[in-house]
């Protein structure tokens, strides 16, 4: 059970359907064409250099949340962004995590079941694709409707080095000082504080939509190969939560909301200046992304990868 619980909580630490992506093989289909521009633009570029007038220059990297190998092969322009930094961040420090406490978030703590908040039929088919997951019955009855749809919106994790990890490793056998901009409680907070309707419509849309997910995630990680910004945002458009409601309560609570707790938690590290942030590349774009929020606060963002 504890394995199983842990499997969840790996899957929740993604934070959804539109920045998670599996570790595969490349798919000509889906990788031709994809190569990543040879100069940085607005619109195509992964790395940002954050500069300020009283600090040395930081930099600022949208990472996804995948064990793909091709991801994990870090361009030069980010090895030597972190080797040379001071200190770096991420959203979680992962040594903060503790799958035992999470888990008391992603389950009903009262009498009440999954089926009992989504009707028998949709519990049903929840129960059963949880447990071709590895994951038990008596606790998948459990689950609240958005922690199996999480669970259910990415693949099983392999290996545990996905990118924010494999970059998290890197600083500390560096040495660096590593920071969290976020506390475990509260990613879990976003999703626990969605509404119980809205969540049963996320958990239909993700079991309907379920036979198609590696060909959107393999879709998305051709977009982060290519530095595509725009494309990661429509990719996450087309494939995210089509239930109006739903998808402007996910999509509030899991990016925009979070963007302005994100930015306001780097400025320490970006007044410290040489600082190397990690935080989902969805997190970057828009009016309310972290680097449109940047420069509202008088920091002047380049592209550098």
């Amino acid at each position: 059970m504890r394995k199983a619980c842990a499997a969840v909580f790996a899957a929740v630490l993604l934070l959804g359907l539109v920045t998670a992506t599996p570790a595969r093989q490349p798919d000509p289909e889906t990788t031709a064409g994809v190569a990543a521009s040879p100069v940085p633009t607005a619109d195509k570029a992964l790395l940002w250099e954050i500069t300020a007038a009283d600090a040395e220059p930081s930099f600022l990297f949208g990472t996804i949340h995948s064990e793909d190998p091709r991801v994990l092969d870090l361009p030069a322009a980010v090895e030597r962004a972190l080797r040379e930094s001071q200190s770096f961040t991420m959203e979680v420090l992962l040594d903060e995590l503790s799958a035992d406490t999470a888990t008391i978030s992603m389950v009903f703590a009262d009498d009440r079941t999954l089926a009992t908040v989504t009707g028998a039929d949709l519990a049903h088919e929840a129960i059963e694709l949880l447990t071709e997951r590895g994951i038990p019955p008596q606790l998948g009855r459990r689950l609240k409707p958005w922690a199996a749809m999480m669970t259910l919106s990415v693949p099983p994790p392999k290996t545990g080095l996905f990118l924010d990890m494999t970059l998290y490793l890197a600083a500390k056998r560096q040495g660096k000082r590593v920071f969290g901009l976020e506390t475990i409680n509260e990613q879990l907070e976003s999703l626990d504080g969605i509404p119980m309707a809205e969540q049963v419509v996320l958990l239909q849309e993700t079991i309907a939509s379920y036979p198609a997910l590696m060909s959107m995630l393999d879709k998305m990680i051709a977009a982060y190969l290519a530095r595509d910004l725009s494309a990661l945002v429509d990719l996450s458009h087309e494939f995210g939560p089509q239930d109006a409601k739903a998808r402007d309560v996910f999509m509030s609570r899991l990016i925009n909301q979070r963007n302005h707790r994100l930015t306001d938690r780097m400025i320490p590290r970006l007044e410290e200046g040489n600082a190397f942030i990690a935080v989902g590349a969805l997190h970057l774009p828009g009016s309310d992304g972290v680097l449109q929020l940047l420069r509202e606060r008088g920091y002047t963002v380049t592209a550098a990868y």
